[in-house]
């Protein structure tokens, strides 16, 4: 699955709560299963948020070698997707092959309803191909692209939990807090905020610039709207974009108040701009 490089870089750099990849404890107890080929290392999820979308990790171990690694995942009330290059299931991210004793990672699109709290629970179906011994080689990483897959099949479901923390705090962050322009070089600047909580439609922002800065926003509107869409997703970050026009005002950091407004509610924050 090394062709999901996207899915790599969004599970490394969107949220700690989301998609760090968790360290690796010693393995705990698990319940006893008729094929035990591959182990779950960590049985906990990494939590996510009521609305949340985004991709999480499940860390395996192979208690022997195995190729052919194919997961699907069910969890009542929530919607699971996989890769593209895999489309009806998910993978190891290195291959689809696993030496006994290493260890690799699937990963899950999860998505988890408004309303949603406490934990759900995951249920594994892993499917795979279990390779008589000394095929594999973990001394020798390019072995694996050249055994043929062959060997008696193996099956075996594996349940998970993933906690749903509640959306607690401001419902939204500001995530841009200072800008730098150039005094005699209008420039679009970008102001990105992150949701935490589900529903903020019709998200606008507004900027109050000091006398002798001009501001503009898409549009000629009165407001900037965010960049992907009218609400901002839960636990990602969109931006809004405001042009600053700086000519009027002399070198130094200014204090900007910023204001987004949407459906129920508002933010108010604050924008260091520096000019140069």
């Amino acid at each position: 699955m090394r062709s999901v490089s996207r899915l790599a870089a969004a599970l490394a750099g969107t949220t700690a709560l989301t998609t760090a990849l968790v360290a690796v404890p010693a393995l705990g107890a698990q319940a006893a299963a008729e094929d035990d080929g591959l182990q779950l290392v960590v049985p906990t999820l990494a939590s996510m948020l009521p609305g949340q979308q985004g991709w999480i990790s499940a860390v395996w171990k192979a208690a022997t070698d195995v190729c052919d690694v194919k997961v699907t995942a069910t969890a009542p009330g929530l919607t699971i997707g996989y890769p593209a290059n895999t489309g009806s299931y998910t993978s190891l991210y290195e291959a689809d092959k696993l030496a006994a004793d290493a260890m690799d990672f699937t990963a899950l699109n999860v998505s988890v309803p408004a309303g949603a709290s406490g934990a759900a629970k995951v249920t594994f179906d892993v499917s795979y191909t279990r390779l008589p011994p000394g095929q594999a080689k973990k001394d020798d990483p390019s072995v694996a692209e050249k055994f043929d897959c062959k060997g008696p099949k193996g099956n075996q479901t594996v349940t998970a939990t993933l906690p749903i923390a509640s959306a607690a705090g401001a419902a939204v962050v500001q995530k841009t807090t200072a800008v730098t322009v150039a005094k005699d070089t209008p420039a679009w600047v970008r102001i990105a905020f992150e949701a935490r909580r589900p529903g903020l439609r019709d998200f606008r922002v507004t900027v109050a610039p000091p006398a002798g800065l001009e501001i503009a926003y898409p549009g000629e509107k009165t407001s900037a709207g965010l960049y992907d869409d009218v609400a901002p997703a839960v636990a990602r970050e969109d931006y809004a974009a405001v042009r600053f026009d700086a000519s009027g005002l002399a070198a130094g950091t200014y204090r900007l108040p910023v204001h987004a407004a949407y459906t129920g509610g508002g933010h108010t924050g604050e924008l260091a701009l520096t000019v140069e």
